[in-house]
C-alpha cells in the first residue's frame, strides 16, 4: 500500500519526532508539549482568577440609540413583579399517554411506564 505525502510526513518525520525514535528513549518534543500545556493551563487558572464582577452597567448601544430609552426603561422602571414571581413554577409529568385538556375526563397513562 502506498501512502500519501501527509502520511509520510507523519510517518517518517513526526512520529519518530513526538513519540521517539527508539523505544525507552527520551521524547524531548512530547515533554515540551506537555510542559506547555500544563504552562498554559496554569496561566488560563491565573486569569480566571483575575476575573471580577463589573463595577457599572454595561452599555449595550450608543446612547443615541432608540433601545436605550424605550426597551431599557421599561425593562427597569415598569416591571410589575414580586419577589415570588422571581421563579416560574414548572410542573413536569411523565408517563401520560393523552389527557383531556377540557378538564372531565381522566388522563390515560402510557401502559409502558411503571409508577410504583
Amino acid at each position: 500500500e502506498r501512502l500519501s505525502k501527509a502520511d509520510l510526513f507523519f510517518h517518517n518525520r513526526f512520529a519518530p519526532i513526538i513519540c521517539g525514535k527508539e523505544p525507552g528513549r527520551a521524547k524531548p518534543f512530547a515533554y515540551f508539549f506537555i510542559a506547555l500545556f500544563v504552562a498554559y493551563g496554569i496561566f488560563m487558572i491565573y486569569s480566571a482568577l483575575q476575573l471580577t464582577p463589573p463595577t457599572a452597567q454595561e452599555v449595550w448601544f450608543p446612547e443615541s440609540h432608540m433601545f436605550n430609552k424605550e426597551l431599557f426603561d421599561r425593562l427597569s422602571k415598569n416591571w410589575q413583579s414580586g419577589a415570588d414571581a422571581d421563579y416560574l413554577k414548572l410542573t413536569l409529568v411523565f408517563g401520560v399517554e393523552t389527557y383531556d385538556r377540557t378538564g372531565t375526563g381522566p388522563s390515560k397513562m402510557d401502559p409502558f411506564i411503571r409508577l410504583f
